[in-house]
């Protein structure tokens, strides 16, 4: 196990830091933010503040680690297809990347110590999109092409703990390590001679800085779970460099330092467990009006919240169970007011999703989402997305600590 952990970080650092993803509404602000985690909570459309696990790692409340019986090591990866069309013609992206890695200790499952590392995608971008050019100078016509592309994202690495504070309630605090490196690039072409050349500007961001995220949750009853979480980054710095290239004047280059925060995410959660079924509703909800990074005139940043609702079918864990009763089933949807507005139009998501948590064995278990979605609007000049997502987690438990008995 040592071995597969040290090989999963080296895979994770070299790919996580330059992931892909997301779609041409990538192109706004830091990009798509990575809402849902891993595909134990995507299956559920995201839902996790509240819905406590024996074998997931919680990317989104910590004081949910508590839950967790065994010490875990978990991996994935995750696959996305777009489909970006407006009123003349529709554009096809998909990519995939290593979705993250995460190891939990479970120090005391009597008092529910536990303790977390792991690395993860916050947010992505990868869009290419052209526009094309039809103007005159000196009543002569010039025609051409404007293209844009942009890649990469921020990734965020975190330690933290949780506790039993009392039986019925659990708390997690985590600190947050930001980094990350992202190209955007604009390419002008034009066709007729004798205006034949290539312009390019291309800038280059690498970000880092420090966050927390914390969280509870408390039991008040039999089968009945209430839970809040938070995530806070002070400062993000950036370091820009801005390369301008052309036939006329060669390459030019321009550094720049920034810094910008990101606003406070709060979120509630729900829990309810009736038998073999699992319920639970989360909403959360931040504030990028003051938002100072990939500004332009067409766009405003504004509020932005998210509901999300998620049903799991446990799965029979009985030796002498058949396999396919094993197997825990889910569905979840999800409903987002993403943190743009473009043309003052808000802009809203919508999604379901399904998957299922499938046991090999006693300690090594797959679990797997599918998403689907639509995103935007395609009038007033804007662009309809729908998108397919592929999540998968291999996660594999062992018996690190035993608990000890405590007399009082």
């Amino acid at each position: 196990m040592k071995l597969t952990i040290n090989i999963l970080v080296f895979l994770i650092i070299v790919n996580t830091a330059f992931t892909q993803g997301g779609s041409n509404y990538s192109i706004l602000g830091i990009g798509d933010i990575n809402y849902g985690g891993n595909a134990h909570y995507d299956a559920l459309g995201g839902t996790s503040i509240a819905f406590p696990s024996i074998t997931g790692i919680n990317l989104k409340n910590p004081a949910l680690w508590s839950n967790v019986t065994t010490t875990r090591l978990q991996a994935g990866y995750k696959f996305n297809q777009h489909i970006n069309s407006n009123n003349d013609l529709s554009t096809l992206q998909n990519n995939g990347s290593l979705s993250g890695f995460s190891v939990l200790l479970a120090i005391d499952t009597n008092i529910g110590i536990s303790t977390s590392l792991g690395i993860y995608p916050y947010s992505t971008i990868n869009y290419l999109t052209a526009t094309k050019i039809n103007t005159k100078i000196q009543d002569l016509p010039i025609f051409g092409t404007n293209t844009y592309q942009g890649k990469g994202g921020i990734s965020a690495a975190y330690i933290g703990i949780s506790t039993k504070i009392i039986d019925e309630l659990s708390v997690g605090l985590s600190i947050l390590s930001a980094f990350g490196k992202v190209e955007h690039s604009r390419t002008t072409e034009y066709t007729d001679d004798p205006y034949l050349f290539k312009y390019t500007s291309k800038k280059e961001d690498v970000f880092s800085g420090i966050g927390l995220k914390g969280g509870l949750l408390t039991n008040p009853s039999n089968n009945f779970y209430i839970g809040y979480s938070f995530e806070y980054f002070k400062n993000l710095d950036v370091e820009s460099k801005i390369i301008y290239s052309s036939p006329l004047i060669g390459d030019t280059s321009v550094s720049v330092q920034e810094n910008f925060v990101l606003p406070i995410s709060q979120g509630f959660g729900l829990g309810f467990q009736a038998g073999i079924f699992q319920f639970g509703l989360d909403f959360s909800f931040q504030n990028y009006e003051d938002l100072k990074y990939n500004v332009n005139d067409n766009t405003k940043f504004t509020d932005s919240w998210q509901l999300n609702f998620g049903v799991n079918r446990i799965g029979n864990q009985s030796i002498n169970a058949k396999s396919l009763d094993k197997v825990s089933y889910k569905f979840g949807f999800s409903l987002k007011k993403l943190y743009y507005k473009i043309l003052n139009n808000d802009i809203y998501e919508y999604s379901f999703s399904t998957g299922a948590l499938i046991p090999w064995s006693d300690t090594f278990n797959t679990d797997i989402s599918l998403t689907f979605g639509t995103r935007g609007i395609n009038t007033n000049g804007l662009i309809r997305e729908y998108f397919g997502r592929l999540n998968i987690d291999l996660s594999i438990g062992e018996v690190w600590f035993i608990p000890f008995k405590r007399e009082y």
